[in-house]
């Protein structure tokens, strides 16, 4: 399994960089959790968890607090890695995790100066977006068949009459990364270390250095985690 593993990823990092804007392609993710997870029966596998962990930790630095629930974002992360070492009382996650979600649009966002750091609230939302992928074993991408987008509105349903509006098929991680409804912690993080508190236009090249990161350091870290026992 490590052997493919890194060998889709690896095809993942060529198609990347020849990609203008170097976007790493989902499915490519997609695959990796799939083949990691093959297994798994309640949980995610250790190693998918250990990959989504590595990912928020990655730019967690880049967090900057707001006055707005201050340490919300460091106990996502911490519920996130206690959770995966079965040291923490699963209430405590449940209402945690809750709590990431009911302010997970809003990280970043100072509301005494009304501004918001658009890499505060990628890195906030990455460490959100970790304790859900440790604690549900989905794919990140359920249902994106169903889902639909249309500025500025987003449903997931079956029956739709307006053409123009975008299938998640296509949906790249510049969406992704928004979404708490589907998507991965990476999409999340990648996004957190390639835009700057002013703007969410994203550099290619930082883009680029997150996925050589994610695939040459994190993938391999998360490969030498013991696998969940069958």
């Amino acid at each position: 399994m490590k052997t493919d593993v890194l060998e889709i990823a690896h095809m993942g990092l060529k198609q990347m960089r020849l990609h203008p804007r170097n976007i790493f392609d989902w499915r490519v993710r997609r695959e990796i959790y799939k083949l990691l997870n093959v297994d798994s029966k309640l949980l995610p596998d250790r190693r998918h968890q250990s990959l989504a962990i590595q990912a928020a930790e990655h730019v967690l630095p880049l967090y900057i607090q707001t006055g707005l629930d201050e340490q919300l974002v460091y106990q996502l992360l911490e519920a996130a890695r206690a959770f995966t070492q079965n040291r923490i009382d699963i209430a405590k996650v449940v209402e945690i995790e809750d709590a990431g979600y009911h302010a997970s649009q809003r990280f970043g966002y100072d509301f005494e100066k009304d501004k918001r750091n658009y890499q505060a609230e990628y890195a906030g939302f990455a460490a959100y977006k970790a304790l859900v992928e440790v604690r549900h074993l989905i794919d990140p991408w359920k249902g994106i068949e169903h889902l639909r987008m249309g500025k500025p509105v987003l449903r997931f349903s079956g029956d739709f009459h307006i053409n123009n509006w975008r299938k998640g098929i296509d949906y790249t991680d510049e969406e992704w990364s928004k979404l708490a409804a589907a998507g991965d912690t990476a999409a999340a993080a990648a996004f957190a270390y390639a835009t700057s508190a002013e703007s969410d236009e994203f550099v290619p090249g930082k883009l680029s250095e997150f996925w050589e990161w994610w695939v040459d350091v994190a993938l391999p870290k998360a490969l030498l985690v013991q696998p969940n026992a069958t």
